[in-house]
């Protein structure tokens, strides 16, 4: 049972990171701690479950439309956010009254029903040795693994990629440089807010969705982001493994409910460590 709870926490977790990345990007940028970042990711998964399970399209395609609409709705935050005086502690207040307005959207919308994709009549499970993990899963995680590769190498190759970490370490030398902040604060949005739609995409093949799971995953993206700092794909991934692989273990060895406490000990026992950051690069 540990190997296999190791094992799905390791899969699990590269998901994780890859909701951490958009909330990360989002922070280092913005400047901004979106607490709606938990139901970002839920419209995604909605999105998605509608346009494959309602509509009927593939899901590559509903994939792409879903970063679409992820797009759309991180860029309904910047013109909120620049009205704030003061944004570090404002933007907690705005943010959060977003998330409440989109998680009553959901359940009035979609009602509080349990959403999931079936894996259709394909053979549902892959075995390793004495571990096995659904094919979904190991569709999920590949895919959350190709995205964070994807988001490292235009962060580090792209103009636009080098322009979004000079902002996030420093706005006036970014803007001594000719680069605005402003602009590359919207590239930022858009962009987390593409990459949390994408990630809620990856949950719903992994487990069920509903209105109400919102703040778990804005939970999970802060641990991530915490344990992981900048968004990078080797520091995320790390954070999210170890966060999938300690929830995996506390729910075989202790109970089903202990997911929302670890991730929070997480933080708890992150915070205490002197001398860190929320930006840290480590």
């Amino acid at each position: 049972m540990v190997l296999q709870a190791v094992a799905s926490g390791l899969a699990l977790g590269v998901v994780y990171a890859g909701i951490g990345a958009g909330f990360s990007l989002i922070l280092a940028t913005g400047r901004l701690m979106n607490l709606a970042h938990g139901e970002f990711v839920l419209v995604g998964g909605y999105i998605l479950f509608v346009l494959c399970h309602g509509i009927g399209w593939p899901w590559p395609a509903a994939l792409a439309l879903t970063l679409l609409g992820g797009a759309l709705l991180g860029a309904a935050l910047p013109p909120l956010v620049r009205r704030l005086p003061r944004r570090e502690v404002d933007g907690l207040a705005l943010t959060l009254g977003v998330a409440f307005v989109l998680q009553n959207l959901l359940l009035l919308g979609a009602s509080a029903t349990y959403r999931v994709i079936s894996g259709g009549t394909r053979p549902q499970t892959i075995t390793f040795g004495p571990v096995t993990l659904s094919r979904v899963t190991l569709v999920a995680a590949g895919a959350a693994v190709a995205a964070l590769v994807g988001l490292d190498l235009w962060l580090h190759v792209s103009w636009i990629g080098s322009g979004l970490r000079a902002v996030s370490q420093s706005r006036p030398a970014a803007a001594s440089l000719g680069i605005s902040p402003a602009r590359m604060e919207w590239v930022a949005f858009l962009a987390g807010g593409a990459i949390a739609a994408g990630a809620g995409g990856l949950v719903l093949l992994t487990r069920f969705l509903t209105p109400g799971e919102g703040p778990a995953w804005t939970l999970v993206a802060l641990a991530v982001v915490f344990l992981g700092g900048r968004p990078r794909a080797g520091a995320l991934v790390a954070a999210g493994v170890t966060l999938g692989v300690l929830e995996s273990l506390a729910t075989v060895l202790v109970g089903g409910g202990w997911r929302e406490i670890v991730a929070s000990a997480c933080i708890l026992l992150w915070l205490l460590l002197p001398g860190r950051t929320v930006l840290a690069d480590a």
